[in-house]
């Protein structure tokens, strides 16, 4: 954790010049994937802002989040992530417990999935089984489950809704049943 000063989280925030800008961040503003504060010259902050994640996202019809699943994104984002699933795996396997790694399909992942028939996180799966990584995926379920409904009939704010949540709750409950036998 950086210890910064009033002065300098001000600075990392933007909120004060020059711009702090901190090791390793992709987010701050103005920076690769941040946002770009809206102010004089009003254009060139318009123009500045095409290189956020959120905007380039919107504008190719792809969950915000979808690029940083990429290999070799600027963030290493895929690789932290592959790792730290990995550690977490084994470190489970260590301690004698079972680990059940599971990747919940939101709202923006269902409509990206029905447009291109590919998760945005088919990546991180991919990585997942080169790993030998076993995980679950609740998104083929959900489709399945959905038919052709509108997805705002299963989800709110991008979240599940009651019957979202217990379909989720059907999908893990079978998985374990099956995993580990018993009612």
């Amino acid at each position: 954790m950086p210890q910064l000063s009033e002065m300098e989280y001000h600075q990392v925030l933007g909120l004060k010049t020059p711009q702090f800008v901190l090791e390793h961040d992709n987010f701050y503003p103005g920076g690769p994937t941040g946002i770009t504060p809206f102010r004089f010259p009003y254009t060139y902050s318009i123009f500045k802002n095409r290189g956020n994640f959120r905007l380039r996202a919107k504008l190719a019809g792809k969950p915000s989040y979808g690029e940083f699943y990429m290999p070799n994104h600027p963030s290493g984002s895929l690789e932290i992530a592959t790792k730290l699933i990995k550690q977490f795996y084994y470190e489970v396997l260590r301690r004698k417990q079972e680990p059940v790694i599971v990747f919940f399909a939101n709202q923006n992942d269902v409509v990206y999935y029905r447009k291109v028939q590919r998760w945005s996180y088919q990546n991180l799966m991919d990585a997942l089984e080169v790993n030998n990584i076993p995980y679950l995926n609740f998104g083929p379920y959900l489709i399945e489950y959905m038919g052709d409904r509108n997805v705002n009939e299963i989800f709110i704010s991008g979240h599940y809704n009651e019957e979202g949540n217990l379909e989720f709750a059907k999908f893990m409950y079978q998985h374990l049943k099956n995993r580990f036998g018993s009612e």
